[in-house]
C-alpha cells in the first residue's frame, strides 16, 4: 500500500510538473506577442485590443462585421465601448480559428451570425484535441464557411482564404481584395513575415506552405495579424518566403 501510495504521488508529482512547464512556455511565448492598441488602423478597419490578441471591426454604413471575437468578454465590452460601439451593431463574426483568445467573447455579439471554418469543427466537435487533452470550444450556433466562400455585405467583400497549420481549419479573410486578415497563420518580425509561434502550431510544415501561398497574392496591400500588429506589404515583407 504504501509503496502504491509512493507510485500515485510521483505521478501526481510529474502531472503537476508538465502543466507548470507547459504553462510558463506558453506565458513566455505570448510575451514576444505585439498587438496593436485599439482604435482605427485602416479607414474603415478598427483594431480591437484584448490582452495579447486583436479582435477586428469593418465599419458597414453604421454597422459592423468582426474578424475573430476576443479573449475576455469583459475587456471586449470596455474596449467596444471606448468605441462608442456597441455590441448589437455587429451583424457577422468570422472566426479565423477556435482557440479561446478568438473566440471566447463571441456570446457578447448577440446579434451576429458567426462563421467557422469547415475543416475548423473537428477542433471542436472533439475529434483533434489542441494540446495534450486539452480541447476546444465554441457554444454557439455556427455557419461553416469553406475555401473560396465568397460574401458581400453592402460595400464590403469578404473571401475565405484556407491557411491551415496553425489548426487543421485555420482560415484567413480577405476583405475587399486588399486587407487580409490572417489571425495566427503567421507572425510579423521586424516588418516582415514569419512563422507564428511554433509552440503554438499543430503543423508548422503546412503553416509554411499556406504563408507561401498567400505570398502570392499580389493585390492584397495590408496584412492584419491577430497578435503581431498590422503592416503595408512592401518587397521584403514575403522574404523568407519566396
Amino acid at each position: 500500500m504504501k509503496k502504491f501510495a509512493i507510485s500515485v504521488g510521483i505521478g501526481i508529482s510529474l502531472i503537476v510538473l508538465l502543466f507548470g512547464a507547459f504553462f510558463w512556455k506558453m506565458k513566455s511565448e505570448i510575451s514576444f506577442m505585439t498587438p496593436t492598441e485599439t482604435g482605427p488602423v485602416i479607414p474603415g478597419i478598427l483594431a480591437v485590443h484584448d490582452s495579447f490578441v486583436n479582435l477586428f471591426l469593418l465599419e458597414n454604413n453604421g454597422r459592423y462585421i468582426a474578424i475573430d471575437s476576443g479573449n475576455d468578454p469583459e475587456v471586449v465590452r470596455r474596449e467596444l465601448k471606448n468605441l462608442s460601439i456597441d455590441p448589437k451593431q455587429v451583424d457577422a463574426v468570422f472566426l479565423t480559428h477556435s482557440d479561446s483568445d478568438h473566440v471566447a467573447a463571441v456570446k457578447e455579439f448577440a446579434n451576429a451570425t458567426v462563421y467557422l471554418p469547415e475543416l475548423e469543427v473537428r477542433m471542436i466537435d472533439g475529434s483533434t484535441n489542441r494540446f495534450l487533452f486539452l480541447k476546444n470550444s465554441l457554444d454557439v450556433n455556427y455557419n461553416t464557411v469553406k475555401d473560396g466562400q465568397r460574401f458581400t455585405f453592402d460595400n464590403i467583400g469578404i473571401e475565405c482564404v484556407s491557411t491551415t497549420g496553425h489548426t487543421p481549419g485555420s482560415m484567413s479573410f480577405l476583405v475587399n481584395g486588399k486587407y487580409l486578415f490572417v489571425g495566427d497563420t503567421l507572425s510579423i518580425i521586424d516588418g516582415r513575415v514569419d512563422l507564428f509561434n511554433d509552440f503554438f502550431n499543430m503543423d508548422s510544415k503546412t503553416q509554411t506552405e499556406s504563408i507561401r501561398e498567400i505570398a502570392k497574392l499580389n493585390a492584397v496591400t495590408h496584412i492584419l495579424s491577430a497578435h503581431y500588429g498590422v503592416i503595408e506589404i512592401n518587397n521584403d515583407t514575403f522574404s523568407k518566403f519566396r
